[in-house]
């Protein structure tokens, strides 16, 4: 006598709904799924000027991956952390109590603000002759000593 047949399984095994069809396996590996680290990872990355090859070398991913998951970051970025950068320099060069102040405060106005250093500047009458000979206007050349410490510099 012939075996009797069976009724077709229902895809997902015991106790799965036969109202929502499930996606069959599609095997491969599974979604990538971004992480806050990642994220920042990825910004600090373009920040520092990696390319798309070399994040997705680092992160273990593809670059189709990686735009699809990351183009905010890819994006914005670079921009994300230089504005951090800047507001960390701002703060700095504003707090007087901070032991970097002067130099942040030198940074930035050399940087921003477009002031020169001090050895670009040439003074009022070094092009008509040496320092210290004097104006033309027969007034006496000003000497500035600074003192640093158990030392002297004269200019």
């Amino acid at each position: 006598m012939p075996k009797p047949k069976r009724a077709p399984a229902a895809r997902g095994g015991a106790g799965a709904s036969s109202s929502a069809p499930e996606e069959p396996n599609r095997g491969g590996r599974p979604e990538h799924q971004p992480t806050k680290q990642s994220r920042e990872l990825v910004m600090l990355a373009c920040a520092a000027g990696y390319t798309v090859v070399q994040i997705c070398r680092v992160m273990g991913i593809g670059p189709n991956t990686l735009k699809k998951h990351y183009r905010e970051e890819l994006d914005e970025g670079a921009d994300r952390i230089g504005l951090k950068i800047a507001g960390n320099i701002v703060n700095t060069a504003l707090n007087p109590n901070h032991p970097k102040m002067l130099t942040a405060a030198i940074w930035f106005t050399r940087a921003r603000m477009g002031w020169g250093a001090a050895r670009d500047a040439e003074p009022p009458g070094w092009r008509d002759g040496l320092p210290g000979e004097g104006g033309d206007d027969g007034t006496a050349p000003v000497v500035v000593t600074l003192h640093m410490g158990d030392r002297r510099v004269r200019d």
